[in-house]
């Protein structure tokens, strides 16, 4: 017995008492702590630290306070042996300390008085350098503790005086000033020490974690593969099992050390760089571990994959940055895999939950999962009540299983039968769905062979069914992917295997199909290999895979062939565009020169862009006569307008012959209604297209106008022409950054932009008053432009006149923030509200087109909510917005349409 603990014995008579023997330990790992509640003679609470095998203890008879403008009195008592650490139960009356004793907080703690964060674990003679240092510490009568409990959370400070100790609060990150003593049950067994009292007959301690739990000390894994859960059947109560809440996110594991931060997915994928406002907090950990959890994007408070698919494939800075505003994530953790050089993953769960609460530091994104006991019913209606997807059920007792496959010990129960499929083909369409598909053809795994589970037509919406047909183009085969469970029921084109959607059905029939299936989503995280029988317990076939990436929402087949040929390095090229050729020169030069951070665009930088965004773009270019502004040598070459193109033309470009009155004849425009159009528009170093708010095509609402736009003026004012599908408001900032030369125009600055978007919810505020929908975009400069879709029976000067109606009404409001003056010095330091962009003939930058200006800006249509945030010009640039678009393309159909429904 070491000496240490000599006057533990002393005191006591361990053949009556039940508490442990007077025993040194000798273990690795990191340094642990607890808290007693000891109702002796007097109630007070022992704290305990873990110093070369033994606990150092105080007793504190007020209790630890969170509140660092508290001073708790402490006393120093005799060492106790490390096993005292989880005793809890009844010192018999009579003994010393006689009493309850309860453990009222256990965890890990590090002395920090000289440190800002732990020492590697990994580092020969770590654990001896601490516990060197904290007797320093002791001995000139200041201790500096960093707790990790799961009440005790943050630095503390035990500093000696004349009358004993004092033990404080060092305000920090986790400084709450809750009332501690209100947490008044063991985190061991959650019993209050009333309920020790009435166990009267408890006569034996409960073991020391370390003692009853061997944990082996390892170094930090390189990878761990994630524990995988099977799907149950229906929601159950069991008193082995414990229920957590489902949550609709992203699965992966937090590997942090020290300061260092990975997000690894379930697929083995690294996407740190895809939530840096969880990294940044999973950075404040101030430790070494594995965490397994869940990433949940959030949107308008709601948690939910929508929202998390509006940003999971973002990649630059600033979209990342505008996505945490919009949809901000929070990593939920619910299990702990490796802490501080101990390999945790063979012990039970429960006894993981319990570390993993102690070690892990809550911020606002990073949260730690609670769980229930046995009551898997009720906890089930509970979380479907409030919109969560429903429960996951796990055996209290199981070891977390890193071989790949499924576990029974875990499943997912969800509040309506779903489960994920594979797509191996798709039935043609008839009817309205000849030009995409009829429904897909779906099955299951089992022993490496895919097993056909039906047929799923229902759920796609028509964008849905454009999107899938444009992915199934690029997974076509001849050989049918299932080996049985089908019966082909009319032309069907077969699929590589490679994509998985998650399907909601009924029941499954006795043929094995499944009734009333509905298409949910595509589950792009989950490997085929990965998807076993729905409704049973599934068994992976490999036990890792890679898995790609989503496919962008609009994969044009078209789009990705140009691509592709623009993939070479050759200066010139001839493009095979959907049977049109397209002659391109000079690929290599530069038309926007290198800004800031981003490098600069070349004409095969520019032309990529132009086909990457053409599935958006040229809806808002089709069918309108266009203004080009051309600048064949980039943005500080010569600049010039034109409206009319007379030869050079290719065959297949659509022109329209317009009454010029300045030049008093019929002039040809171009019109883009076309991929190929668009590159050869590019191709003649058009930086800039700029359209008008009417366009060629009567339409529904457009039958009864002209369309003879020749010869004469009177006749382009009788026609079509002049009878616009927009009221459009122009925004244009002048408020100077101060950095302008005399004379020029002012530049893009925050303070400007910040006023215009006021300016620009006033107006949807008036426009909302009269019901009238909005759409707001970017001018790709320095402006914002809002369009009013309307009916074709208003010309263009009814229009204008609607328009300075608004204007004026708003001036009347804010005379001191918007003009309507056209002299320019007389608009400094307002928003110029320029109505006459309504006049017959003005063009306006269509969206998604680039602006010849240094920062390399598009112009980008936003929603409402967007303008409400940080939103800002330069957010969206020609490197960025194609990738924006593909990942949100489904939330923006309404704005990019920008018409009435007429239907309705």
């Amino acid at each position: 017995m070491s000496s240490h603990l000599e006057e533990y014995l002393a005191k006591r008579d361990l053949a009556k008492s039940p508490e442990p023997p007077a025993k040194v330990i000798a273990r690795e790992g990191p340094l642990r702590f607890c808290i007693q509640k000891h109702t002796a003679t007097n109630l007070h609470y022992d704290l305990r630290l873990e110093i070369r095998g033994v606990l150092k203890s105080w007793a504190v008879p007020r209790g630890p306070s969170d509140n660092p403008e508290d001073k708790r009195f402490a006393v120093q008592t005799e060492d106790h042996p490390y096993d005292y650490i989880a005793f809890e139960g009844v010192i018999p009356r009579g003994e010393y300390g006689a009493g309850e004793m309860m453990v009222w907080d256990i965890g890990t703690w590090w002395p920090d008085e000289d440190l800002d964060s732990p020492p590697s674990p990994y580092e020969p003679g770590w654990r001896e350098n601490l516990e060197e240092m904290a007797l320093r510490q002791l001995e000139k009568g200041k201790l500096g503790i960093f707790f990790r409990g799961q009440k005790m959370k943050g630095s503390w400070a035990l500093v000696k005086t004349k009358d004993g100790w004092l033990f404080i609060k060092h305000a920090d990150a986790w400084t709450k000033k809750r009332d501690l003593m209100a947490l008044d049950t063991s985190v061991l067994t959650g019993r209050t020490t009333e309920e020790i009292a009435r166990a009267w007959s408890f006569t034996g301690s409960i073991p020391a974690q370390a003692s009853q739990f061997p944990i082996q000390t390892e170094a930090f894994p390189k990878q761990i593969k994630p524990m995988k859960a099977d799907t149950g059947q229906k929601a159950f109560d069991h008193p082995e099992w414990i229920f957590e809440p489902k949550l609709d996110g992203i699965r992966a594991h937090a590997v942090i050390q020290g300061k260092q931060v990975k997000i690894i997915t379930r697929n083995g994928n690294d996407q740190t760089s895809q939530f840096p406002e969880v990294v940044k907090h999973l950075g404040q950990q101030n430790g070494h571990m594995i965490l397994d959890g869940e990433i949940v994007a959030f949107e308008n408070g709601q948690p939910g994959f929508t929202a998390m698919m509006k940003r999971f494939h973002l990649k630059d800075a600033s979209s990342l940055a505008q996505a945490d505003r919009i949809q901000p994530c929070v990593f939920f953790a619910f299990d702990l895999l490796h802490f501080e050089g101990e390999n945790l993953r063979a012990l039970p769960l429960l006894e993981r939950k319990a570390r993993l609460k102690a070690a892990l530091m809550p911020t606002e994104r990073v949260q730690y999962v609670e769980h229930i006991h046995e009551d898997g019913i009720a906890f089930y209606s509970a979380v479907v009540a409030t919109g969560l997807e429903g429960a996951m059920a796990k055996k209290a007792d199981s070891r977390y299983d890193t071989s790949g496959r499924h576990s029974s010990a875990w499943l997912k129960l969800k509040h309506t039968t779903t489960a994920d499929f594979v797509v191996g083909g798709y039935l043609k369409g008839e009817g309205g769905r000849e030009p995409t598909f009829g429904s897909i053809y779906v099955g299951h795994y089992e022993d490496g062979k895919l097993i056909c589970d039906g047929r799923v037509g229902s759920g796609f919406t028509d964008n849905d069914l454009q999107v899938w047909r444009e992915k199934f183009s690029f997974l076509e085969q001849k050989k049918c992917p299932f080996e049985s469970g089908f019966e082909i029921e009319g032309p069907s084109v077969w699929l590589d295997p490679k994509l998985v959607v998650e399907i909601k059905y009924s029941e499954i029939m006795p043929s094995g199909a499944l009734r009333s299936p509905v298409f949910l989503r595509e589950r792009f995280d989950i490997d085929p290999a990965d998807v076993g029988a729905p409704g049973v317990l599934q068994v992976t076939v490999k036990e890792s895979s890679e898995v790609a990436e989503a496919e962008p929402n609009r994969r044009d087949p078209l789009v990705e062939g140009v691509l592709l040929q623009l993939d070479g390095k050759e200066k010139n090229s001839v493009l095979q565009v959907g049977g049109k050729q397209v002659s391109v020169t000079n690929l290599q030069k530069i038309l926007w020169p290198a800004h800031e951070d981003l490098p600069p665009v070349t004409k095969r930088d520019f032309l990529r862009y132009l086909a990457g965004i053409s599935p958006y773009m040229v809806s808002h270019l089709a069918d309108r006569p266009m203004t080009l502004i051309r600048l064949p040598d980039g943005i500080y070459g010569e600049r010039f307008f034109q409206k009319h193109i007379e030869a050079g033309r290719p065959e297949w470009a659509r022109m329209v012959h317009l009454w010029s009155d300045t030049n008093k004849k019929n002039l040809e425009y171009v019109v883009c209604d076309d991929l190929a159009t668009l590159l050869w528009l590019g191709q003649l170093g058009t930086l800039e297209f700029h359209v008008p708010a009417a366009r060629l095509s009567p339409g529904p609402d457009g039958s009864d106008l002209p369309t003879d736009f020749i010869d004469a003026e009177d006749d382009v004012r009788k026609s079509i022409l002049n009878y616009p599908d927009f009221i459009r408001f122009d925004l244009d900032p002048y408020i100077y950054s101060g950095l302008e030369k005399e004379g020029d125009e002012p530049e893009l600055n925050r303070d400007a932009f910040e006023k215009a978007k006021t300016v620009a919810l006033w107006l949807k505020n008036m426009f909302d008053q009269v019901g009238w929908p909005s759409y707001i975009k970017t001018t790709g400069k320095t402006g914002l432009h809002i369009f009013i879709p309307i009916v074709r029976n208003i010309d263009t000067l009814g229009a204008k006149a609607i328009c300075e109606t608004f204007c004026r009404s708003l001036l009347a409001a804010h005379p001191k923030v918007v003009t309507m003056e056209w002299s320019v010095p007389k608009r400094t330091g307002k928003i110029f509200l320029d109505f006459n962009m309504n006049a017959m003939g003005k063009t306006l930058g269509a969206a998604f087109s680039p602006r010849a200006f240094r920062n390399q800006g598009v112009s980008m249509p936003l929603t409402w909510g967007e303008v409400e945030t940080n939103v800002y010009p330069d957010d969206f640039t020609m490197w960025n917005s194609v990738e924006r678009m593909q990942k949100q393309g489904d939330a923006w159909a309404e704005i990019l349409d920008h018409k009435v429904n007429l239907d309705s």
